[in-house]
């Protein structure tokens, strides 16, 4: 994962490499692990209401950071990590943000502390109100899935920096309409299961029409062969 040389993993059989070991001072128990250059966030399992997330390795201006609980954070179901920007999502589905440039970026920071460093986690607004089920963060783009199966995408198109001060263009957050149900791939199952449970009543529809049409022209064929007896019998008769 992540980190400084104290939690640094390396995979080789040469001499001096170093060995996966546990990460000192991280308590059990992690269901899930997120990791960014140079620094790892854990999420602690605390039953099905979600857990605690701890943090350690470079984190921004903080060199070497040991292993600690990020503040702020309760009932997590899923993290997200990269360079120095992290995100956390709550059992709620509510985005929080923490980190560098990129935290500040996503929740519409003012330009004179993009470049700064949140410690506190933020709620992310521009997707308030839509209960997301999983977050990824990339350099310069960001992508959430929400429980409706609805895919979410936020590009950084360019900064530009006049005077000193940074500027913003073109950042905003946009729904992508996927061809079919790409969305249930991308996480939605519940979109998927709905798209499914359609086409079952569909089917389930045409089955019942083709039933009633079936009885219908039974009906009429022991009608007709009723119809055919009565007249043979009238005609003996007569």
């Amino acid at each position: 994962g992540g980190g400084s040389e104290e939690f640094e993993v390396r995979v080789g059989e040469e001499e001096g490499a170093w060995r996966p070991k546990p990460v000192p001072g991280v308590p059990p128990c992690a269901v899930r692990l997120a990791c960014g250059p140079y620094h790892t966030l854990a999420l602690l399992s605390a039953g099905k209401g979600g857990g605690r997330v701890w943090q350690w390795g470079d984190v921004s201006d903080t060199p070497q950071a040991p292993p600690h609980p990020v503040q702020g954070l309760e009932r997590i179901v899923q993290v997200a990590a990269t360079n120095d920007a992290n995100a956390a999502i709550d059992a709620d589905g509510c985005v929080l943000l923490w980190g560098g440039s990129l935290a500040n970026l996503l929740l519409e920071a003012p330009p004179h502390v993009l470049g700064g460093v949140r410690r506190d986690p933020a709620p992310l607004r521009p997707l308030r109100g839509r209960a997301v089920r999983s977050i990824s963060l990339g350099g310069s783009i960001a992508t959430a899935v929400t429980a409706d199966g609805e895919v979410w995408l936020w590009t950084l198109s360019s900064l530009a920096s006049v005077a000193g001060t940074v500027r913003r263009r073109f950042i905003e957050w946009s729904r992508l309409e996927l061809p079919g149900d790409a969305a249930a791939g991308a996480g939605g199952e519940e979109g998927g299961e709905r798209k499914r449970h359609k086409k079952r009543e569909r089917r389930r529809d045409e089955g019942s029409d083709d039933d009633d049409e079936r009885r219908k022209r039974k009906k009429e064929k022991r009608d007709r062969r009723r119809r055919e007896k009565e007249a043979g019998e009238a005609s003996e008769s007569g």
